[in-house]
C-alpha cells in the first residue's frame, strides 16, 4: 500500500473548528481552575453543532489533554 504524505500544517478548517474551545481552556486554567471545574459545554460554548456520543467522549478527553499539557507546562517540565 502506498503512503499519504504527512501534513506540516493543520487544516485551516480543523483549526478554526477547535481554535475557540482551546482558547476556552488555556483562560479557564489560567483564571486558576482546576480539571474537576471544568465542564465539556463550557468549554464549547461557542460551537453550536450538535456532538454524538463518541465526539463528546472524544472532546472530553481532548479537554484534560490540553489542560494537563498546560499544568506540565506551568510547572517547569523539564527533559
Amino acid at each position: 500500500p502506498q503512503r499519504s504524505p504527512r501534513p506540516t500544517e493543520i487544516d485551516f478548517v480543523f483549526k478554526n473548528k477547535f481554535d475557540r474551545f482551546v482558547r476556552n481552556i488555556m483562560e479557564a486554567h489560567s483564571r486558576g481552575f482546576d480539571l474537576k471545574r471544568l465542564k465539556l459545554e463550557e468549554m464549547l460554548r461557542s460551537s453550536v453543532e450538535p456532538r454524538n456520543e463518541f465526539e463528546t467522549a472524544v472532546l472530553s478527553q481532548s479537554m484534560r489533554i490540553v489542560f494537563m499539557t498546560l499544568e506540565i507546562m506551568s510547572q517547569g517540565w523539564e527533559n
